[in-house]
């Protein structure tokens, strides 16, 4: 039974099912602060269609307003809303065993093994790669990678096919403001308030690279204000910090001398319900000796109110 190729696949494939799901998904989520977050608080599925559409309000109702007694009301039908566009993005990880690699390992526990491994391959690279996406602005990869944080967040250009530039578009438009120099509290201030509604709704989640980050540490201590850390995060290992109730974060992949203000609330990483980290069934190419499945993932990160979002750039340390 040991050399039955047909029995050492289902293994392989029985492996795969077990180890590739939920738990995978959670590794892959797990591996950085900024897709931990987003699983957290914007990880949102889509059925289908040939665009991802976010519905957008984007001016106020002109009838509504105040009226005395007999007043007639206004009636007339207003367009208020619209829809952002976004095209499906789509991310994969093969695992490859050999031919030499299923036959050296052909007893079940070793099988096992040696798919684990694989596995654990595919799930650093899709997390990399997502995470790096995150931080571009969708030209990576001729184009194919996602619309991530550097065109969701700025006041040019035209994101989710709609022109900033365009009159009557400035709804679309973050909060963009080029520090040029060392941070300060106050213009994290200034910031957080600009992307804030109302004073109720602001950013939760401010993210930088780690040099600007050990800088605003260094800002906290100076002033003796201590902000207290996300438990939840820190307890899954991440390193946090808090600034008027946002979690201020850092990741390595983050543009150099920026720090964005998130409103979660108005992003979303949508991702397609069947391809949600699915495993492909092994096949054998006909021109190599060897097994390939491959782990799918198909979405994008999307906005329905950019002017919520906002970024500092040029910043130091």
């Amino acid at each position: 039974m040991a050399g039955n190729t047909n029995y050492n696949t289902n293994v392989l494939a029985s492996t795969v099912e077990k180890f590739v799901g939920p738990e995978f998904a959670d590794s892959v989520f797990n591996s950085h602060l900024l897709l931990r977050t987003l699983k957290d608080k914007a990880y949102t599925p889509v059925d289908g269609g040939t665009k991802i559409l976010e519905p957008l309000m984007y001016k106020k109702n002109t009838n509504a307003g105040s009226y005395s007694g007999y007043d007639v009301l206004d009636t007339t039908p207003t367009s208020a809303f619209t829809a952002a566009e976004f095209d499906w993005t789509q991310y994969a990880a093969p695992i490859v065993i050999s031919g030499r690699e299923e036959r050296i390992n052909m007893g079940d526990s070793a099988a096992v093994n040696l798919l684990l491994g694989k596995v654990k391959e595919a799930e650093m690279s899709l997390s990399e790669d997502i995470v790096s996406g995150l931080f571009g602005d969708g030209t990576g990869n001729s184009g194919k990678d996602i619309d991530g944080l550097e065109i969701m967040v700025d006041s040019a250009g035209t994101y989710g096919n709609i022109n900033r530039a365009t009159a009557g578009n400035e709804f679309w438009q973050s909060n963009e403001t080029a520090q040029g120099g060392a941070l300060t509290i106050s213009a994290m201030a200034t910031k957080y308030t600009q992307c804030s509604r109302g004073g109720k709704m602001g950013p939760d989640l401010i993210i930088t690279t780690s040099t600007v980050y050990d800088k605003y540490e260094a800002l906290m201590q100076a002033n003796q204000r201590f902000g207290v850390s996300n438990t939840e995060l820190a307890d899954a290992g991440f390193v946090t910090m808090k600034f008027r109730g946002a979690d201020v974060m850092f990741d390595e992949q983050c543009t150099s001398g920026v720090m964005y203000f998130l409103n979660t609330e108005h992003l979303k990483l949508r991702y397609h319900k069947d391809a949600n980290f699915t495993v492909t069934d092994f096949q054998r190419p006909d021109n190599q000796d060897a097994k390939i499945a491959q782990i799918l993932w198909m979405g994008n990160l999307t906005a329905n109110n950019c002017r919520y979002l906002g970024k500092l750039t040029q910043v130091t340390a």
